[in-house]
């Protein structure tokens, strides 16, 4: 099934459910229409069409038009369903918001159980925006995008201050690039004033080695 089926199909079974609402009982083989409806003696056949509609269709829809007439419906409808349109949500700065957070708090979520020395944010960026809803003095905003951690220097100075080499038993290089996903909101000012999730996607990490965690 493509895609202008499947936008077909969905928009068929909406109006089946709108009908019925409606108080129209629905024939259970409506061939050859896509629907028939039935009410209080009125009798409707439908079809439904994705836009844009070929000659074939328009051509199959007239000799349907023509095959109601005959059967004596008392009315054929065509529904052309448009796809829906994207929606292109960008919040200015929403990148450096989410890098300010992060370098505000004490840890980034979820990095302390995977390295001795947690690395740091040094950037987020391909911020898309999934879901938005405006509310009073507050925007809901869920979306994701990629974070840059790098290894933290310090920490790398304490490995050697204890005895170990700079880079031993790490056996990730000291740069990553991870998803991120996050569902926030932004005050008034559209500054992060909650943060109900915030995850990194550190599958493609290499945990620490046994020795090094015993160490």
């Amino acid at each position: 099934m493509n895609a202008a089926a499947y936008l077909e199909q969905a928009h068929l079974e909406e109006l089946v459910e709108r009908l019925v609402r409606q108080g129209y009982d629905i024939a259970a083989d409506p061939a050859p229409f896509d629907l028939v409806a039935e009410r209080r003696g009125e009798r409707i056949a439908y079809e439904v069409k994705a836009r844009p509609v070929s000659p074939t269709a328009l051509t199959r829809v007239d000799a349907l038009r023509r095959e109601a007439h005959a059967q004596g419906f008392s009315d054929f409808r065509l529904v052309l369903v448009a796809p829906p349109r994207p929606v292109d949500v960008e919040i200015e700065g929403l990148e450096q918001k989410l890098h300010r957070y992060l370098h505000e708090q004490l840890h980034v979520p979820g990095l302390d159980d995977q390295f001795a020395s947690p690395p740091v944010v040094s950037e987020i960026f391909d911020i898309s925006v999934d879901a938005v809803a405006v509310r009073p003095g507050f925007t809901d905003v869920v979306g994701e995008g990629q974070a840059a951690l790098c290894a933290d220097d310090a920490g790398r100075e304490r490995d050697v201050a204890d005895g170990r080499a700079a880079g031993e038993d790490q056996a990730a290089p000291a740069f990553w690039v991870v998803p991120l996903s996050f569902d926030l909101s932004l005050d008034s000012n559209a500054e992060i004033s909650a943060v109900r999730r915030l995850d990194f996607d550190l599958s493609a990490i290499p945990r620490p080695s046994p020795d090094r965690e015993a160490a």
